[in-house]
């Protein structure tokens, strides 16, 4: 159920969820084995030289969005457990330079990309909920995944900033989504500008010399129905 799961939303981006039951260890590494195979050829539409697969990190993004996920369709299961079962945090490496982070960004983002969807459906749902507060962590957590979310700060966006295939996503969702609130660095205003080349009106809508600091809601995109 979990692979079927994924490979709707990846490809339709609509999903039906199975039972409120957890996925086992073998469903969640199903679902990451054919992402695996998804992402070979997901790469080569990408800007610059992605980054290689980090399969940690994916597995533990495919567990975690797929119980949130399940959380969402079954409301029943409650804060007991969305605080137990999305509460694991993600393989990450104890230091090192940002260039450590960058495939770990790019695998989670894999699965991460659809937050803003399962949010907005979450917030629709009952806002203020505890599902609703672990996404809003999320997506602080995981900046280059959560364009266009109502966010009061963001982690750090070095690693996306010094790799060029994760900054042309990033510049890219911003600008789609017109989120201002990702205009403070003035690398990233410089990088939308340059992505805007000959065509400026492409992000006339940004303020890029003064940018506005205020979030704007993401354009609508397929949305991953969980229900």
């Amino acid at each position: 159920m979990v692979r079927s799961y994924f490979e709707s939303v990846f490809l339709t981006g609509r999903g039906g969820i199975g039972p409120a039951d957890a996925p086992s260890r073998k469903e969640i590494q199903e679902a990451v084995a054919w992402i695996a195979v998804f992402e070979q050829d997901y790469r080569l539409h990408l800007a610059g030289t992605p980054p290689a697969l980090h399969l940690p990190a994916l597995t533990w993004a495919v567990g975690q969005f797929y119980r949130a996920s399940q959380c969402f369709a079954h409301r029943h299961l409650g804060e007991e457990v969305v605080s137990r079962d999305l509460a694991e945090n993600a393989p990450m490496p104890s230091g090192g330079p940002p260039a450590t982070l960058v495939p770990i960004l790019y695998s989670v983002d894999l699965v991460f990309r659809f937050l803003p969807d399962l949010y907005r459906l979450a917030k629709a749902a009952s806002e203020g909920d505890p599902l609703g507060q672990v996404l809003l962590r999320w997506g602080r957590a995981w900046p280059l995944s959560s364009v266009g979310m109502p966010l009061d700060s963001i982690g750090s966006i070095e690693p996306i900033v010094h790799d060029p295939c994760l900054r042309s996503l990033y510049v890219d969702r911003i600008v789609s989504a017109g989120d201002r609130s990702r205009l403070v660095d003035a690398r990233i205003r410089e990088a939308i500008r340059i992505a805007g080349g000959a065509h400026p009106e492409l992000v006339s809508h940004l303020p890029l010399e003064s940018p506005e600091h205020t979030a704007q809601e993401p354009t609508k995109e397929p949305v991953p129905d969980v229900r």
